[in-house]
C-alpha cells in the first residue's frame, strides 16, 4: 500500500522531485503523490498538483512531505514547520542511487539519481544529495547539507549545517567545514574552512582573505 506524500516548494527541485518519486514507484509503488504545497504554482505540467500554500492545507497531520527548496536553512525551517502541523517527513533515495553499508539517512533527506553513498556515513536532517555526486566512508553531513550534482566527498570528512557545495566540487579527506558554507563549483577544498565562508577555486580559498 502506497503511502501519501507532499512536496514542499515549487521550484526546479520539486519538478525533479516529481521524475524521482515517479522513479521510486515504477520498481515498488511505495508513494501516492498528494500534491504540491507552495506559493506559488509549479508550471511545467504541473498545475494540477498545486495546492496553494501551506496554510491551505487541510487533514494533514500523518502524510508524509519533503522540502524541495534549493537553499537548506530555508529547508529546515519549513521542516519543522511542516512536523508542527503532523507531517511526516520523508526520505527519498533514486532507485540508481548506492547506499552502502551503515548508511544513516535523516528525515527529510533526498538522493538524486546516480549519487553513491559508501558506508558508515551519517546524513542529517532535509540534507540533498544530487545527480552523481559521491559521499566517501566515515563522512558526516549535518542537517539541511546540499551537494550540487557531481559533488565529490572523501572519507572523513564533516560538513556542517546548511552549507551548499557546487557542482563538481571536490572535498580531500579528513576535512571539516563549517556551518553555512558556501564552496563554488568546481572548487577542490584541500583545508578546513570555517562557518559561513563562500570559498572559491583551486584550491579554494575563503573570499576577502
Amino acid at each position: 500500500m502506497s503511502e501519501p506524500l507532499l512536496i514542499i516548494g515549487s521550484g526546479g527541485m520539486a519538478r525533479e522531485i516529481v521524475d524521482l518519486v515517479t522513479a521510486i514507484n515504477t520498481s515498488q509503488a511505495r508513494w501516492s503523490l498528494r500534491g504540491i504545497a507552495a506559493e506559488e504554482s509549479p508550471g511545467c505540467g504541473l498545475d494540477s498538483l498545486w495546492l496553494g500554500p501551506i496554510e491551505a492545507l487541510e487533514a494533514v497531520a500523518g502524510v508524509w512531505f519533503v522540502v524541495a527548496e534549493e537553499e537548506g536553512e530555508t529547508r529546515t525551517r519549513l521542516g519543522r514547520r511542516c512536523a508542527s502541523l503532523g507531517l511526516l517527513p520523508a526520505t527519498l533515495v533514486h532507485p540508481s542511487a548506492t547506499v552502502g553499508l551503515d548508511v544513516r539517512l535523516g528525515g527529510g533527506s533526498v538522493v538524486f539519481p546516480h549519487a553513491s553513498l559508501t558506508t558508515n556515513i551519517s546524513l542529517g536532517t532535509h540534507v540533498v544529495i544530487g545527480p552523481n555526486a559521491t559521499v566517501a566512508h566515515d563522512s558526516t553531513l549535518a542537517d539541511g547539507v546540499t551537494l550540487g550534482p557531481g559533488a565529490n566527498i572523501s572519507g572523513s570528512v564533516t560538513i556542517g549545517a546548511h552549507s551548499t557545495l557546487g557542482s563538481g566540487c571536490n572535498v580531500i579527506e579528513r576535512r571539516r567545514i563549517g556551518s553555512g558554507v558556501s564552496v563554488g563549483i568546481g572548487s577542490v577544498v584541500i583545508r578546513d574552512l570555517a562557518d559561513r565562508v563562500t570559498a572559491v577555486g583551486i584550491p579554494a580559498r575563503p573570499q576577502g582573505s
